[in-house]
């Protein structure tokens, strides 16, 4: 529902659908990683939220393994 939400442009039930994710998986790597980009495309000069973009990004890659790292490191 996330990915739906995310395709039809409403970003803001992407992040909710996100957030429902992290709450029963915190080391769900592509929950974060959609978040941020959820969030990304919210930012506004009023809703200046590029702090948090950088964290689930960031949390995205450190949920990883070492291995899936390597592999999704141009991904991120």
């Amino acid at each position: 529902m996330a990915h739906s939400s995310f395709d039809s442009n409403n970003y803001s039930q992407a992040e909710e659908f996100c957030n429902q994710v992290i709450s029963m998986d915190s080391l769900n790597y592509e929950a974060w990683k959609l978040k941020g980009e959820a969030i990304n495309y919210q930012i506004s000069r009023k809703n200046p939220r590029i702090l948090e973009v950088y964290n689930c990004i960031m949390t995205s890659y450190r949920v990883l393994s070492d291995d899936a790292k390597k592999e999704k490191k141009d991904e991120i």
